[in-house]
């Protein structure tokens, strides 16, 4: 579910992707336009056709530092709220995403770390390299060999990057 009703008579967007949703009991409707996670624009237009303004609330990801709602400062890891008036009124949400390196430290089974590496997001999205691979199969359990194989995978091209983090 994208979009939930509220305890206070509104509506809340959790998610974002292309969606709509009739409000319970003829209080309006919610559209919900994005090309998120690949665009930073959340376009959410409310149908108010209740008998007062309602509250919205959208969802500021934590990563959203920069975040803004109408072009306000909007809190990360929040709910942002908003009032929609009786009618229609669009609200914008622009997440401002950053380039942001999350490191990642292996630990042994004693407790030792002994390894780090890190991968690196902008909102949402991981960054990886296209990796060139062989699938070798090693067994076969039942029905055709798509159904359930194990296969050894190595890669065919050069997989050792490294990543100078200063």
């Amino acid at each position: 579910m994208l979009i939930y009703t509220t305890h206070d008579g509104g509506a809340a967007v959790a998610l974002y992707a292309p969606a709509s949703a009739v409000l319970p009991g003829g209080a309006g409707s919610i559209d919900v336009q994005t090309d998120y996670p690949f665009d930073d624009t959340v376009t959410v237009v409310v149908n108010n056709s209740g008998a007062k303004p309602m509250p919205l609330y959208l969802r500021v990801p934590t990563w959203a530092t920069g975040a803004t709602v109408d072009g306000q400062p909007a809190a990360n890891g929040t709910m942002a709220k908003v009032q929609c008036p009786v009618g229609s009124s669009t609200h914008t949400l622009m997440l401002h995403p950053e380039i942001r390196l999350e490191r990642w430290t292996r630990t042994d089974a004693a407790g030792t770390s002994n390894a780090t590496s890190y991968s690196v997001h902008r909102g949402a999205l991981m960054y990886s390299l296209p990796l060139g691979t062989n699938f070798t199969m090693y067994a076969h359990h039942f029905g055709t060999e798509d159904m359930s194989s194990d296969y050894y995978v190595t890669a065919t091209t050069p997989w050792n990057y490294a990543l100078v983090v200063d």
